[in-house]
């Protein structure tokens, strides 16, 4: 997406601090904890559609929803590539806490990309 940023940098951190520094906003980022629905399906019903970053227990990706379709994209740590499956179906998925940031909906994260492209391409 040409985002500037220290990806290992990143990496060393939790996921909610991750989610945190993408989100920019605290209004781009929602935390929900496995008690706050009554299943996997419930949660993902409630997401709009769109590109999110996903930070999980254990683990980072992306979420996309589109036409009622929810995908997790990920570093497969199991087989060491990149991959794209059903949120549902993915064991890599599963988590007791789950926090979704904004990306195609985040107008500050939209906003600083623009601004830092702009700037690297001034004479």
């Amino acid at each position: 997406m040409g985002l500037k940023l220290n990806r290992y940098r990143l990496a060393q951190a939790d996921p909610l601090t991750e989610a945190k520094f993408i989100a920019i906003d605290s209004a781009n980022l929602e935390e929900f904890d496995t008690e706050d629905f009554n299943n996997l399906s419930d949660l993902l019903n409630g997401i709009k559609g769109g590109l999110y970053f996903v930070g999980l227990d254990n683990h980072v990706g992306y979420f996309y929803k589109r036409d009622n379709k929810n995908y997790f994209i990920h570093s497969n740590y199991i087989d060491g590539k990149v991959m794209i499956e059903k949120a549902e179906n993915s064991y890599a998925f599963s988590s007791s806490k789950y926090y979704f940031t904004k990306i195609s909906l985040n107008r500050a994260l939209a906003l600083r990309w623009v601004k830092v492209a702009s700037i690297m391409k001034a004479p």
